[in-house]
């Protein structure tokens, strides 16, 4: 896919974290954000608190490429909201959150795991001035190939960043990453954990890295958690601290 130089970006997209929206402008048309973090940290359920933020709060519109089914990713906003079980589907409370859930402008798609599929299907979309959420890089496929090599991520990652330059979109796209942070004493993640390569500037604006205490065995309802901006293209790199509901499963400021 070409980029076209004459794009006129002009789009941002809040995330409803002030301290971080201040810190990064927002996330911009035409940028590609990873968001990096150990397997249960909570990358997909940031996705889903951006979702109530922006189709819930703002009454936007956004897309998600879900690792998780559509029921799935329905009852996790229902318990993000209201912190009930799908058990409790038969309580009033549960059923006028499910109520709320049905009216976001929000597109799901559980089954495009290709990276020609997934552009395909923005594109049917339309998806100009919006936020496209991708959970998660590691189960995109190129030309039918999951070995994610360094080159396959970048590969991918090129193919995203020329769509979000030509149609003035955002890709937030979660990623796992190596097993370093766990043998850490301080078990925090770094960039390096993400396996790319080296010119990712080219095609990455801005990497955000979370961070909880999973190590932890004094574990609390709400915990701290840390998502830390560690690159973008201004050169600002700061931690932002959220709280983590482990009963709800979302952040909050």
């Amino acid at each position: 896919m070409q980029i076209h130089e004459s794009f006129g970006c002009d789009f941002a997209q809040d995330t409803g974290f002030g301290q971080l929206d201040t810190l990064t402008g927002g996330f911009k048309g035409g940028d590609v954000i990873l968001l990096g973090g150990r397997p249960a940290i909570g990358k997909s359920s940031f996705l889903y608190t951006l979702i109530q933020h922006i189709c819930g709060k703002q009454g936007r519109s956004c897309v998600l490429f879900s690792n998780d089914t559509i029921n799935v990713v329905i009852r996790r906003l229902i318990r993000q909201h209201t912190g009930l079980f799908y058990p409790d589907a038969l309580k009033e409370e549960f059923l006028l959150a499910l109520q709320r859930v049905y009216s976001f402008d929000l597109s799901i798609s559980d089954s495009d795991t290709d990276i020609a599929d997934i552009i395909r299907r923005c594109k049917r979309l339309n998806t100009y001035h919006k936020l496209i959420m991708i959970d998660d890089l590691q189960m995109i496929g190129l030309s039918g190939n999951y070995g994610h090599t360094r080159e396959m991520k970048k590969e991918i990652l090129w193919t995203l960043k020329a769509f979000a330059l030509n149609n003035d979109c955002v890709f937030l796209v979660t990623s796992q990453l190596g097993r370093g942070p766990e043998y850490r004493t301080d078990h925090r993640p770094r960039i390096r954990d993400l396996y790319l390569s080296k010119d990712f500037g080219d095609y990455v604006d801005q990497i955000l890295l979370l961070y909880r205490d999973i190590y932890d065995p004094q574990r609390i309802r709400n915990e701290h958690a840390i998502i830390e901006l560690v690159y973008h293209k201004n050169g600002k790199k700061a931690p932002v601290d959220l709280w983590y509901d482990i009963e709800k499963e979302g952040f909050k400021a």
